[in-house]
């Protein structure tokens, strides 16, 4: 019987006052590879897209961003172009940034994988975050079994992130939950969860899917033989 976990909705620490909710501005200041948003106090390694708006209807992501330092007042941002994959015949973009172009902050970051240790403490997380689009950590062992990888690294965690347009993890762990950047791995947000007896651990986390084994090529541990310890580790805490 797995034991039941009460969350508390006070947060406990809101490092660098990083907020879930999206925000749109306009890129100031721009050089080959960076630029400013006027938007401050933001969290270092928070990330975001580009959007180069052809009229009122039209517009495309040319870029992704995150942030490298930030004051009260606004930020600085080093973006990257984005790989577009030309599977048919048809013309990429070949645009740069430009002042004035549209800087989306936290995109995607409503859509997030739950890893957690139990159904109970899946379920009580789900059900107190309402506002986000969790996909089921299901579908992540799913992919985890098809590639042969037992123990996902952070490398496994963005590639499937990436496909799936997934902006954000959360990670229950030991007593808290973990809101974590699936581009940059740096923790956005921490909330206390309130736990009346210690709990049974899943690994590599609570998933309805089985025998999750390591692959004939592939050279790493075949399970994760603490929860608690190894994603503490992953996630840097």
């Amino acid at each position: 019987m797995f034991h039941k976990i009460l969350l508390s909705l006070a947060l406990l620490c809101s490092i660098g006052f990083a907020s879930l909710k999206q925000q749109t501005t306009t890129l100031r200041n721009v050089s080959s590879d960076t630029a400013t948003i006027n938007i401050g106090n933001l969290t270092i390694g928070q990330t975001g897209v580009i959007v180069h708006n052809f009229d009122e209807t039209k517009s495309i992501i040319i870029a992704d961003f995150e942030v490298v330092s930030s004051s009260p007042q606004n930020s600085k941002v080093k973006f990257e172009y984005k790989n577009f994959e030309n599977k048919v015949a048809i013309p990429t973009p070949n645009l740069t940034v430009k002042s004035g172009d549209t800087a989306i902050l936290n995109h995607m970051y409503n859509t997030s994988i739950l890893i957690a240790p139990n159904y109970e403490s899946f379920s009580l997380v789900q059900k107190n975050f309402l506002s986000q689009n969790f996909i089921h950590s299901d579908i992540f062992a799913a992919y985890l079994k098809s590639i042969g990888e037992p123990v996902p690294s952070k490398e496994e965690f963005k590639e499937f992130c990436d496909i799936n347009n997934i902006g954000t993890i959360f990670f229950v762990i030991n007593s808290r939950v973990y809101v974590v950047d699936s581009k940059t791995f740096v923790i956005l947000e921490e909330y206390k969860v309130k736990k009346e007896t210690s709990d049974e651990n899943m690994t590599p986390f609570y998933t309805n899917i089985k025998d999750i084994k390591l692959g004939f090529l592939n050279f790493g541990n075949s399970s994760i033989e603490n929860y608690t310890n190894y994603y503490s580790q992953l996630i840097g805490i």
